[in-house]
């Protein structure tokens, strides 16, 4: 045996001074402590070794110095092997394993979330077969996802609002947890792109007591997105994950995550949490996400006739009106068309608290537009102008990906178009209202002010 091994050095040793391989197994290393050591070049390396005899194990370590995906693919070995590839940490515990009968190649993903050291073992499965021809493989430390490890609620990588993030599903079963500190109610909007066809991409949401609140998969689609309302400030959690946890892909996918609060009285979802709207008085909100319903409640004098107008309604919601008592039983119903404004008169029966419930009919479609709700008696000043001013323009569409134009629904003469960010900053100007390009703008949330002959208007704008 000793005369074998004394020839094999000498040939592999041959071999090492006339190839292009970095590094070249040196015999023995049967066990963890005679491991050749193996010294990565820019996270890479290329190795040669031999099943020298029918029980010939080949040992290997490796000094990492921060956590990555361990990507080992092994080639040109002969059909007399049946190959097997084991990961082992740092305390020799094993951590992956794969082996294939009578293939050329093989290639095993190990996600490791430590820096130290590492041992990499190949032999013949069934220990039965040896060849005397060299195999090769090659040994990277893939380290560009820089969220890994994050695969848990307790790891999870801490992340902010309108930040670009670049992650990877890069080994099968890996699921990547991030999470954003909420400063207020408002709607989660999480928009995933990038994605690679061989992820069909899951994404969930979780509140802060890690309970589900939301979830979304596509199947062989490069984006996704997933939006929630979120009734309370704080901790909440984001899942990503391959749906079937079968695919796993070294290219990287991105997300942004936004909060949109333009609908300021959110979250009035139920008789309990309705916003208080006074006779005369104009209010905004908006039917998103799906689902979204919006309750007010207001006092109505006996006899005393009001009207009701919602204006501003989003092209795709079907508005319906739904009046209750003090008790909450429906006492009136009316029903709009798609995209149209919605106006309808009510007399209260008594003297008391009412209820107006708005969603959209089969409450399947949602939109962050912002509709305005007014609640008019005779004796009401109809001509507010603040009022009739805001109601003289829309964004449309909004939210956007890559451009929007504003529609002048009054008589008044737009002059300029300027996006502001959050802190004030000027970032376009315009005179022409249509195709106003967002490609240059971050996603997130921004101002749009309008300009006009008289007056100047603000709008709320997000860019997905």
């Amino acid at each position: 045996m000793k005369r074998k091994y004394i020839v094999l050095i000498t040939v592999l040793s041959l071999v090492f001074c006339h190839n292009n391989y970095g590094q070249t197994e040196t015999e023995p290393n049967d066990s963890f402590n005679d491991a050749n050591t193996l010294t990565l070049n820019n996270f890479t390396v290329t190795v040669q070794g031999t099943i020298s005899t029918n029980s010939d194990k080949d040992f290997y370590k490796v000094d990492i110095p921060q956590s990555g995906v361990f990507v080992l693919n092994a080639f040109n070995i002969t059909n007399g092997v049946d190959m097997e590839i084991d990961i082992y940490d740092s305390t020799q515990n094993l951590i992956a394993s794969k082996n294939v009968t009578n293939s050329s190649t093989i290639n095993l993903t190990q996600l490791v979330c430590g820096s130290g050291t590492y041992f990499f073992r190949f032999r013949d499965f069934n220990d039965n077969d040896d060849s005397a021809d060299l195999y090769s493989f090659t040994v990277s430390l893939d380290t560009e996802d820089i969220y890994e490890c994050n695969n848990d609620f307790a790891s999870a990588s801490t992340i902010a609002l309108n930040q670009t993030i670049n992650a990877k599903i890069r080994d099968v079963g890996d699921v990547d947890y991030f999470k954003i500190d909420i400063p207020q109610s408002g709607v989660l909007v999480v928009d995933a792109f990038n994605i690679t066809n061989s992820i069909d991409m899951e994404i969930a949401i979780y509140d802060s007591t890690q309970n589900l609140i939301a979830s979304r998969s596509a199947v062989n689609s490069s984006t996704i997105d997933l939006t929630e309302l979120v009734c309370s400030g704080g901790t909440y959690f984001f899942r990503f994950k391959d749906s079937t946890n079968n695919d796993s892909s070294s290219e990287l996918y991105s997300f942004t995550i936004i909060l949109d609060t333009s609908d300021v009285y959110e979250c009035n979802n139920d008789f309990t949490d309705a916003t208080s709207i006074s006779i005369c008085e104009t209010l905004t909100g908006a039917i998103y996400d799906t689902g979204d319903q919006d309750y007010f409640t207001f006092t109505g004098t006996a006899n005393q006739e009001i009207s009701v107008s919602l204006t501003n309604v989003a092209s795709n919601i079907r508005p319906v009106a739904t009046i209750y008592d003090a008790t909450q039983n429906q006492v009136s119903f009316h029903s709009g068309n798609t995209g149209q404004a919605l106006n309808f008169d009510f007399t209260p029966p008594s003297t008391g608290q009412f209820y107006l419930k708005l969603e959209d009919s089969g409450n399947n479609s949602a939109n962050s537009q912002l509709y305005q709700l007014s609640i008019m008696e005779s004796d009401c000043t109809l001509s507010n102008e603040d009022v009739l001013l805001e109601n003289s323009f829309t964004i449309f569409p909004n939210p956007t990906k890559d451009s929007f134009s504003v529609q002048n629904l009054g008589l008044l003469s737009i002059e300029k178009i300027i996006i502001y960010d959050l802190n004030g900053k000027k970032l376009h100007s315009q005179t022409n209202a249509t195709n106003i390009s967002t490609s240059k703008l971050k996603k997130g949330v921004y101002f749009v002010q309008i300009i006009t002959n008289e007056t100047t208007i603000s709008k709320r704008l997000v860019k997905l």
